[in-house]
Formats: C-alpha cells, structure tokens, sequence
C-alpha cells in the first residue's frame, strides 16, 4: 500500500532526526531504520494501530523508542500525519480511545 506523509509530518520526522543525530548519528540511524519499519507494517496492516478521537486517526508507538506515530487508513494507502515523542503531552483530539 502507499504511504504518504504530510508536511508536518515530514518536518516533524527531520526534527526528530536531527535532534538524536546531534547527539549520536548512530541513534539517529537505528531510530530512523525503526520508524520506516513501523511504518512499513502500518502500510502492510493499516488498521493495527490504535483509533483516537479524531476522525478516524489512528496511532502506533514505535517501539523501543519513545515515538508515536500519527496516521490514517484511506483506501490507497496510509497518511501520516505526525510524529512525536511519547513524552510529550498529546493534543485532546489526538488521545486514544
């Protein structure tokens, strides 16, 4: 299935990136190869992740690390619309259910 990225998205993930890589490139790399993972299986199985309270988003913890991802289901593919660190305080429309 295809995958597609919103700019947010897109800008988050550099920012993300970036920041660990700062600190150590190889983080960054291994964060970088499990994400793509994590989203590759999302593609693969585009209802796995957990529903929230906005229009049928879905989000996926990116496990080791302390990331989730933001995405939704459409019939070519998934969007993804986000990523954060799982630290940071969710917005209310975006908590799971």
């Amino acid at each position: 299935m295809k995958v597609r990225y919103t700019r947010r998205a897109l800008r988050q993930l550099a920012e993300i990136l970036d920041y660990v890589k700062g600190r150590s490139p190889q983080g960054a790399a291994n964060i970088k190869r499990r994400l793509q993972a994590v989203i590759d299986l999302l593609a693969a199985h585009p209802n796995s992740g957990r529903l929230t309270d906005k229009n049928d988003i879905r989000r996926a913890v990116v496990r080791p690390y302390p990331y989730v991802i933001f995405y939704r289901p459409d019939a070519t593919g998934i969007v993804i619309h986000g990523v954060r660190h799982a630290a940071r305080r969710p917005p209310e429309s975006t908590r799971a259910r």
